[in-house]
């Protein structure tokens, strides 16, 4: 991904890659739910 080549201790990058962990992580725990 492009974001990775995107200096780390930008404040943007960082709080974009956490919402996005947080994304995934909903995701995830939805598609679980719903193979259940």
């Amino acid at each position: 991904m492009s974001a990775v080549a995107q200096p780390l201790h930008a404040p943007a990058t960082r709080s974009m890659a956490d919402a996005l962990r947080m994304l995934a992580l909903d995701e995830a725990r939805r598609v679980a739910d719903r193979a259940r």
